[in-house]
């Protein structure tokens, strides 16, 4: 949960790139977003946390649809690294508006 909130924190503090080509391994599969809390899926697929979760059926692989025990979804940490690496990387510093008082 750290890392989600952190990497939502940096996520609001910098933007992708929008002409950076996320490289496959680094996406999600459903929702074709950079991965940034990425899990393992048991048949290896790897998806976002927030994917798995806001699934219809969250017992159900949403790649595969067979039935899975969440305990079985497993962080997928070799690929956050990369995914992090790759955001930063890859994103510019977002200016924001003071807001008014």
């Amino acid at each position: 949960l750290k890392y989600f909130i952190n990497t939502l924190n940096l996520m609001n503090t910098f933007a992708l790139d929008p002409d950076a080509k996320i490289p496959q391994y680094l996406m999600d599969p459903i929702t074709l977003e950079l991965l940034t809390d990425p899990v393992r899926l048991p048949s290896g697929t790897v998806i976002n946390r927030t994917t798995s979760l806001n699934s219809e059926d969250e017992y159900k692989d949403p790649v595969t649809l067979e039935n899975i025990n969440l305990s079985d979804i497993k962080d997928a940490d070799d690929i956050k690294f990369k995914a992090q690496e790759f955001f930063t990387q890859h994103s510019t510093r977002i200016k924001r508006k003071n807001k008014a008082p």
